[in-house]
């Protein structure tokens, strides 16, 4: 399977998953504290972190994480959509 990539006008999310493992990144502006949004759709997700790094260049925020998703719990889609969900409240 390809890496599923979806954006809107604020974020990008990209997700592949291998086996349980999901690497996701986001891309998104500086505001609204994304780290801490990403962080709680994982935990909501019931996601195990096993990795997760972020850097800033002027506003803009790069977040990637690789993190183990609960067996039969989610395919990249809707991981994707949880995280776009949560990340543009």
């Amino acid at each position: 399977m390809g890496a599923k990539n979806t954006c809107n006008k604020k974020n990008k999310v990209d997700v592949k998953m291998v086996g349980e493992d999901a690497m996701i990144r986001v891309q998104s502006a500086n505001t609204d504290m994304p780290t801490s949004k990403l962080m709680s759709a994982l935990r909501k997700m019931e996601a195990i972190v096993h990795h997760a790094s972020m850097s800033c260049v002027d506003d803009v925020m790069l977040q990637y994480v690789v993190a183990k998703i609960p067996a039969g719990t989610a395919t990249e889609d809707q991981i994707q959509a949880c995280l776009l969900s949560r990340l543009n409240k």
